[in-house]
């Protein structure tokens, strides 16, 4: 996964633009920004899971392979959002089951109690709070 660094500048810059807006517009972008987050934390579970069974990519020899990966879909605070999930194969050519990939899809990972949690701790005020 490719991380980004932003300079100082750039930092200050989006600072700035994102002062200027109203109380609705930078909320919105607060929630854009936590369900990207979710969804990366996502996907890095299920490829953590899928390390685990194979080893790291392009790595052979173990007793399970990685097989490519398919179109799948995750609910997060209750939106249903359509990703690549890794697949996970036996030499014998079974599927194997993500776990992780079973407990996205059949629950909500970012309930209100978490997302509150979170809102919380964007404002440094509140950070008290958060800890309790």
């Amino acid at each position: 996964m490719n991380k980004k660094t932003i300079s100082n500048e750039k930092q200050e810059q989006i600072l700035r633009v994102m002062s200027s807006y109203g109380a609705k517009e930078l909320q919105a972008v607060i929630v854009e920004q936590m369900r990207t987050a979710a969804l990366r934390m996502a996907l890095n579970l299920l490829e953590e899971e899928a390390s685990n069974f194979c080893g790291e990519r392009y790595s052979h020899g173990g007793q399970y392979l990685r097989g490519g990966s398919e179109n799948g879909a995750v609910i997060i605070n209750g939106a249903k959002y359509k990703i690549k999930r890794p697949r996970v194969r036996t030499r014998e050519a079974e599927e194997v089951k993500l776990s992780n990939y079973q407990k996205l899809r059949s629950q909500d990972i970012l309930d209100e109690q978490i997302s509150a949690k979170m809102l919380l701790g964007i404002s440094t005020r509140n950070y008290s709070q958060l800890q309790a």
